[in-house]
């Protein structure tokens, strides 16, 4: 049977199911003196992060500009895990603040998710996941849906952001928020991945079949 977890206040009631989060609290090491993270926002950051990833294994993740068409279901999604490792390298990038440069010149062309000079219009707990859904939110400008084209990521389609998030060949995650000055962040997310250009961005079929170990291990649509 497959488990599901409904979503709580503290996750600023998303619609969707979340991801079980096998921890209580998400400690690293501390990262640098401009770090904003905090256990909280790792948390967050985290289950945004698969909760995206499970809408588009469920087959509810909206994927065109044009009409009401949906993703198709992903048959071994897995699920995020938080990488400390990767919040180091992030902190590395979004601490050279005014120059950071683009991830495409910085040899982070397919690891890294970046927003430089992010200005916060309330908290960061709350803020941070509008920059992730943002992120997300490139495959909704594609006039036709990325699984007519047998699924497969090209760099050409303006979906560069998306497909590190979404692809089945991504399994971590860990992000950096820097203090600027002036009230300015710079966001960055690393992500543990082997995606390229013509890789295929996630393997099709009715949700948890390909999980390691059958829908057992399997949770709100994601390998577990």
């Amino acid at each position: 049977m497959l488990r599901w977890l409904p979503a709580t206040d503290i996750l600023f009631g998303y619609s969707f199911l979340l991801t079980i989060i096998v921890c209580a609290s998400l400690e690293c090491a501390d990262q640098g003196d401009l770090s904003s993270m905090t256990p909280e926002l790792r948390t967050i950051l985290l289950a945004k992060h698969n909760s995206l990833r499970s809408m588009l294994a469920l087959g509810t993740a909206k994927v065109t500009s044009i009409t009401e068409l949906y993703s198709k279901q992903a048959s071994e999604m897995p699920s995020l895990n938080y990488s400390c490792e990767l919040e180091k390298s992030a902190y590395y990038r979004a601490s050279q603040c005014a120059n950071l440069m683009p991830s495409s010149l910085s040899g982070y062309e397919f690891t890294e998710n970046m927003r430089k000079y992010f200005v916060p219009k309330t908290t960061l707990e709350k803020a941070a996941p509008g920059s992730v859904q943002l992120w997300w939110s490139e495959i909704t400008k594609l006039e036709i849906p990325i699984d007519r084209f047998g699924n497969i990521y090209r760099t050409n389609l303006a979906i560069d952001s998306f497909a590190k998030i979404a692809s089945d060949l991504t399994t971590a995650v860990g992000c950096s928020i820097v203090d600027c000055g002036d009230s300015e962040y710079n966001f960055v997310c690393h992500y543990n991945t082997t995606l390229k250009d013509g890789a295929k961005l996630y393997n099709i079929g009715t949700y948890c079949t390909g999980c390691k170990g059958g829908v057992k291990n399997c949770a709100n649509a994601l390998c577990i």
